[in-house]
């Protein structure tokens, strides 16, 4: 059983299964391994790599910008389709072509509409008012992250430093995100913020010290407490 979590919703494999997944920084994720083993391919990228003359951007794929379905499980034609497309990036990668970075641009796009025309019938999120302040907040929130160097500090970490940078009441800002995402203000930092340090207590060398000081703790008790409170274990645990 491989439990996969993301954007709030659960889905669940069996052994012998397909699924091809589309993440963004903006919603934490994770999978879980219940029994036997789990093995595929990733494909991970940065604006940077998207190419100077294109306009788009990664959240304007539906896949990416939470308009649309992002998690599908594959049949076997699919599974051969997109497995065959995988293996044609890990060989652009490795080669010598001076315009490989291009190709392997286009067989991202060629994953990413195979993945859209898996489900042709999918709607866009109608805006409305509560969205149009929740898509903001969360840019402002993921746009901290990732943390690359011990010396790094998010500036935003009370829900009044991201009320002030929207010019609204931080009462009507946790009202909304309530409406929208099923969880207040508080939450949704502090969920991003332990996403955070998982990552950096799994994959990182920094000490807990750093990591508490990178991420807004004052002492490295208050994050001690912080991360028990949030997952049961100390911030120890995980290394």
């Amino acid at each position: 059983m491989l439990p996969i979590i993301t954007g709030g919703q659960k889905y669940s494999f069996h052994s012998g299964h397909w699924t091809l997944v589309f993440t963004n920084r903006e919603d934490p994720y994770r999978w879980e391994i219940h029994e036997g083993t789990c093995n595929g391919y990733n494909c991970m990228f940065t604006e940077d790599f998207l190419p100077l003359h294109t306009y788009m951007r990664p959240s304007d794929w539906a896949v990416f910008g939470g308009s649309s379905q992002s998690v599908f499980k594959l049949n076997d034609q699919d599974k051969v389709s997109f497995e065959n497309l995988f293996k044609k990036m890990l060989a652009e990668q490795a080669s010598d072509y001076a315009n490989k970075y291009e190709l392997l641009f286009l067989y991202m796009l060629e994953c990413i509409h195979g993945a859209i025309k898996l489900e042709p019938e999918a709607a866009p999120r109608s805006q409305t008012a509560a969205t149009r302040l929740t898509d903001p907040f969360k840019n402002l929130l993921s746009g901290q992250f990732p943390l690359v160097y011990p010396h790094q500090q998010i500036i935003l970490r009370a829900p009044q430093d991201y009320a002030d940078r929207l010019a609204v009441h931080t009462n009507y800002l946790n009202r909304v995100l309530k409406e929208v995402t099923g969880r207040t203000t508080s939450q949704s930092i502090n969920e991003r913020i332990m996403q955070e340090v998982r990552a950096l207590l799994l994959h990182s060398n920094w000490t807990i010290s750093q990591i508490a000081n990178s991420l807004g703790f004052d002492e490295a008790t208050h994050f001690t407490r912080a991360f028990r409170a949030h997952t049961g274990k100390k911030p120890s645990s995980l290394r």
